[in-house]
């Protein structure tokens, strides 16, 4: 089950479920580490990172999708949707 499962489950139950609460808390497990895997990430994305699992742990469902979202959007190649881990708007992909 993705984030984006996850978050979509909260908004029908009013909340997040214990299971997402405990995998919000470890970077492998939360939505920086599902989307950015073995990455080392920059300060900003530590710092979506921290906002995403407060957000969960407050059952905030409406600021979670939108951390959630930012950290794809943010740090992804629009052009080839390769990660651009530390470097936002670089891709050395395609270098875009």
């Amino acid at each position: 089950m993705t984030w984006k499962d996850r978050i979509e489950a909260a908004k029908d139950n009013g909340s997040f479920s214990d299971e997402d609460k405990a995998l919000a808390r470890s970077w492998e497990t939360c939505a920086v580490g599902e989307n950015l895997p073995a990455v080392k990430v920059s300060s900003d994305v530590k710092r979506l990172g921290e906002d995403f699992n407060g957000a969960v742990q407050q059952d905030d469902v409406r600021q979670a999708e939108h951390i959630c979202d930012r950290i794809v959007q943010e740090h992804f190649c629009p052009q080839c949707s390769q990660s651009v881990g530390s470097t936002p708007g670089f891709c050395a992909g395609c270098a875009g």
